[in-house]
């Protein structure tokens, strides 16, 4: 890049332009084949204590093999209500070019965690959708019911957190040490392992 364009912002207003392009050849490519497509969304809060919605989305496009799942968008919610969550989706996905009409033919499926707002048997975000398309499958992400699962059986059983508190001790007389990393790293070519990043058990 020389001696230009080091700046913050002009990368990141690089990398917003390239974004928008790449959306843009995505969407148009769904609409040009009329392909069927999947939405995953998942509810974030900024630092600021902003509520957001990350949104994922999920195809097979022409002369594919298999189906790719790509970051589509993320926007921040005025309305954290279902109602207000599906107001500001729809528009989000009108300024991508789909439109109603496009997600009523071809949108499969929502995916999203369990939260009540989202997945309410009432009066969720999904059930809201469902009554705009009626052929839309909901479905509750599995990982994040295998992480339910998963946190309700370390809850009951006890001997698993005896477990967890000697993993993070080993964990940290590797990674606290230099020395002691440096040994480890010199021990895994023989068992053919590979531990880069140290993270909490």
């Amino acid at each position: 890049m020389g001696r230009i364009l080091h700046s913050n912002v002009a990368c990141a207003n690089i990398v917003h332009h390239i974004s928008d392009e790449m959306k843009s050849d995505l969407t148009s490519s769904l609409l040009k084949n009329g392909s069927k497509f999947s939405l995953l969304l998942d509810e974030a809060t900024s630092v600021s204590n902003k509520n957001a919605i990350i949104v994922y989305l999920r195809t097979m496009l022409k002369d594919m093999q298999n189906p790719m799942t790509v970051f589509l968008t993320l926007f921040e919610l005025n309305d954290s209500t279902a109602s207000g969550m599906m107001e500001e989706l729809l528009k989000q996905l009108e300024s991508l070019g789909l439109g109603n009409e496009f997600i009523k033919d071809h949108l499969i499926s929502l995916t999203c965690d369990g939260a009540s707002v989202l997945l309410g048997k009432k009066s969720g975000l999904g059930i809201k959708l469902k009554e705009k398309f009626p052929n839309l499958f909901i479905w509750h992400c599995l990982n994040h019911r295998l992480e339910l699962a998963v946190h309700d059986s370390v809850e009951e059983v006890a001997g698993i957190n005896h477990f967890k508190i000697f993993m993070d001790k080993i964990r940290n007389i590797f990674s606290c040490s230099p020395k002691n990393s440096r040994e480890l790293a010199g021990c895994q070519g023989f068992g053919g392992t590979n531990i880069e990043n140290w993270s909490s058990a």
